[in-house]
């Protein structure tokens, strides 16, 4: 079986623009969130430290809150159905 995949992909990689579309429309959620990390990731430092400490000076119930959210975003988009592999159908 992994003999197969990779033949499929170093022999029958036909990535049309059509394909692209689809895989960008599938997995549309996962390139928004890559996306706004590798935003996150390039901030400069005193940029982040600003949010850093506002999230400091917050009171810790709505600390609490703001976990809590975030919890609940993570397990929604973790939880959610996959979507269908379709760059390597057969």
């Amino acid at each position: 079986m992994p003999l197969t995949m990779l033949n499929q992909i170093w022999n029958h990689f036909d990535f049309t623009w059509e394909t692209f579309v689809t895989v960008l429309e599938s997995y549309q959620a996962v390139f928004w969130i890559m996306l706004f990390g590798y935003i996150i990731h390039w901030l400069p430092d005193n940029v982040k430290k600003i949010y850093e400490n506002a999230y400091s000076r917050m009171p810790i119930p709505i600390q609490a809150m703001a976990v809590a959210i975030i919890v609940v975003l993570m397990y929604q988009a973790v939880g959610s159905e996959s979507a269908p592999f379709v760059y390597l159908q057969f």
